[in-house]
């Protein structure tokens, strides 16, 4: 520190100097040597001395010559005023002779990109002006020191190897930092902003005085694969990210602990921490105090409680959690394991015993062992039926299961938190699974207690879930409450991890006909996939809600080789007018894969809207394809593209836009028909038997656009039903599915 108590001592002293331009000359030459220094550019009137602290040098067009030219510096401490390198045609090369240690800038520094930087020499930055930056575009600086009394702003990445923030402030503009180390012992301001900070080892923030740096970094991150420290006299720093394998910290603020790539351990007390996604051990203080707070821990598989230790909700995202406790941890929220029959669990003390406090609520899990884990407070500790005392006490645990808490979210079948198509999936896979009714159950939005079942999916998750009609047993009407629900979200008492298998070398494809259409013209869609086996699949369709009419959305699940719909097979669609999509879920319900299934999957009719501005391609992706195994492994598929050429100037034939697209069902003695017209013409409805007999006869007038007629039958049997719709130029007969 005596060098730069010097510097400083120096700069004051010639800081009424007068200031000169210095341009390099000549190509390649020592820094000191004053032949290679001109007062303009190119030009042959030289300066007297090297350049000082208050000279601002120049390279440019005319400083290199050669293709190779290298600038030498050859002095103990080369300076600066202002540095620039830009506008060369040959790109220069900075070197060191063996002399030069340390390279002072006392302004701003730019280096235009192209430049081969191979000095070693500590570049430090000291400048007492009131605004300094620093650009480098790109090029690897050795170590370097900021030590000014004026801050230096940062315009772009800078790169470098150490990097020690000393003194006078320092701004990132946002930009990230890439170094081997970095060393904070700086009043500040520091301003950290939005960047990412990245080392190869460590990071620390110290001060030697008694003052603490002011740092504004609430939203930038830190990532050091060795270590990041705050050291005693720099507490109250507030942090965005840190991803380390060991933090050091007392009474500081961090929003957000990244998961590393080792296990992190926090050590301190005090610490406010808002989110810690990362398996984490806090606190070696052993009852210490303050206590540490963690707002939220989203642990993949371990967390361990060493000390004082307050936390608002624990969420373990993976099964088999290792959940440590050595001291009191008190919990203020919920405790989400993840536990699993085949990944179990464990739950125990870290040393001689651990006491786990909650002082109101219900804390619930399964599948989990315990050892030494006293439960104390208010609340009600609910271990589960699956769950084991495998230690000497675990006083205040109920190793039964929950009857009020992880309740019954009707529409999310397979407890993720949300509503979609996978909660199809896990309706199929449950089919015919009973447990007890729930109590006064309704479809609407809100959590409903119920008594576990028996039986679990491999997540872990209580097949209670898939009856989201409370009714008792699993089966199709329970898609009701899903498709009401659709999209919704709720809290979490628990999550649910798929068992996920990425590799699949199947494929869905869409097929979009035909190839050029109108305004208010019908567009028929084919899915198909070929697998070798599959129990059900769940996938999306994209598409410009601009160009189509959700409302016209017709789906067709009566030709697919996965299944009869209604009798072992659910068939599910939701469209999102909005967003411009379509989910789709298809599950088997007799617990048996389908084998060696090709060709179509489902198909679907949409009409296009009845006005298009601008003549555009309409195109259709499948996407967030999952396939599903009667095993609950869940297999990603890729899907692709197809489109149709969306044209005001394409029309159809007047036979073919007399009614297109007809479907037609029979649901709760209602028959309804649906279809295409291009214009208003009179059509004939026949509805008749196997046999030819005629059940109901009427004419009625078409729309222009999409049709869907509903008419009331009296006492129809079941049984096969034919509809035929008569018009002046086209005849077509259907059957009227059964729904």
């Amino acid at each position: 520190m005596k060098k730069y108590l010097f510097t400083l001592f120096f700069t004051l002293s010639i800081s009424c100097l007068f200031a000169s331009n210095y341009y390099w000359i000549g190509g390649t030459g020592n820094y000191s040597d004053i032949s290679h220094w001109a007062t303009t550019s190119g030009g042959g009137t030289l300066q007297t001395v090297p350049p000082t602290v208050s000279d601002d040098v120049y390279f440019d067009a005319n400083s290199f010559p050669g293709a190779n030219d290298t600038v030498y510096f050859d002095s103990a401490y080369s300076v600066a005023h202002s540095f620039s390198v830009s506008g060369f045609v040959n790109a220069p090369t900075f070197f060191d002779s063996p002399l030069a240690t340390d390279f002072e800038v006392y302004g701003n520094f730019f280096l235009a990109p192209g430049i081969n930087w191979q000095s070693t020499a500590i570049i430090t930055f000291n400048s007492g002006d009131p605004y300094n930056t620093v650009q480098t575009n790109g090029t690897l600086l050795p170590d370097v020191n900021f030590v000014s009394f004026g801050p230096y702003t940062l315009l772009d990445d800078l790169h470098c190897g150490n990097l020690n923030l000393w003194g006078g402030g320092f701004d990132t503009g946002g930009h990230d930092v890439f170094c081997t180390l970095a060393i904070i012992d700086d009043p500040g301001p520091l301003y950290f902003r939005t960047s990412v900070i990245t080392t190869t080892s460590y990071i620390s923030f110290y001060t030697g005085g008694s003052n603490a740096p002011i740092v504004y970094s609430d939203s930038a991150t830190f990532i050091a694969p060795a270590s990041f420290d705050i050291g005693p006299s720099a507490d109250n720093v507030h942090i965005g990210s840190v991803q380390s394998p060991g933090i050091t910290s007392t009474n500081c603020y961090y929003k957000r602990i990244l998961p590393s790539p080792a296990y992190t351990g926090i050590i301190g007390t005090g610490n406010h921490i808002e989110l810690a996604s990362a398996n984490i051990g806090i606190g070696t203080n052993m009852w210490g105090s303050p206590p540490n707070f963690i707002t939220k821990v989203l642990a993949p598989d371990t967390f361990i409680a060493n000390g004082n230790l307050v936390v608002d909700s624990i969420i373990f995202l993976n099964p088999g959690a290792d959940f440590e406790i050595f001291d009191t941890l008190t919990l203020n929220g919920g405790l989400i394991m993840n536990n699993t029959p085949a990944r179990q669990g464990f739950f125990h003390e870290f040393g001689d015993s651990g006491y786990f406090n909650v002082n109101s609520g219900i804390i619930c899990f399964d599948f989990t062992q315990l050892r030494n884990i006293d439960a104390i407070g208010g609340a009600q500790f609910f271990a589960g039926f699956n769950s084991l005392n495998i230690g000497f006490t675990c006083n205040g645990w109920q190793f039964t299961g929950c009857t009020t808490a992880g309740g019954v979210w009707p529409g999310d079948a397979n407890y993720d938190l949300r509503v979609d198509n996978l909660d199809i999936l896990a309706i199929g896979i449950a089919s015919g699974e009973t447990g007890p009714v729930r109590g006064g159950a309704t479809n609407n939005w809100i959590e409903q207690p119920v008594t576990d079942w028996s039986n679990s999916f491999v997540t872990g998750v209580n097949m209670k879930h898939a009856d989201c009609d409370g009714n008792g047993v699993v089966d199709i009407t329970d898609t009701v409450a899903v498709s009401l629900n659709y999209g919704l979200q709720h809290p979490a008492s628990r999550l649910a991890n798929q068992n996920v298998n990425p590799n699949s070398s199947s494929f869905l494809s869409i097929d979009v006909t035909p190839d050029s259409v109108g305004p208010n013209t019908p567009v028929h869609v084919s899915i198909n996939l070929s697998i070798d086996s599959i129990y059900g699949i769940a996938f999306s369709v994209n598409y410009n809600p601009a160009l189509l009419d959700a409302s016209s959305l017709i789906p067709d699940f009566s030709n697919t080789w996965l299944g009869t719909n209604g009798v072992n097979m659910i068939g599910f669609a939701k469209a999102n007018p909005v967003e411009g999509r379509i989910d789709f879920a298809l599950t088997r319900t007799d617990h048996t894969d389908a084998f060696g299934g090709a060709g179509q999957l489902l198909s679907f009719d949409m009409v296009t809207a009845p006005i298009i501005p601008v003549a555009s391609t309409l195109n259709m992706e499948v996407n967030n394809v999952n396939g599903i195994f009667l095993s609950e492994t869940y297999e990603v598929i890729a899907g692709n593209t197809d489109s149709s050429f969306v044209d005001s100037t394409v029309s159809v034939q007047k036979y073919e836009a007399e009614f297109m697209n007809l479907n037609a069902w029979i649901s709760n003695q209602i028959l309804s028909v649906a279809f295409y017209a291009g214009y208003i013409s009179p059509l004939e409805l026949t509805l008749s038997d196997v046999t030819g007999r005629i059940i109901y006869s009427n004419s009625i007038f078409t729309e222009i656009g999409f049709n869907k007629k509903e008419i009331a039958l009296n006492n129809l049997a079941g049984g096969i039903y034919i509809l035929t719709v008569t018009g002046e130029f086209n005849k077509s007969s259907v059957k009227a599915t059964w729904k």
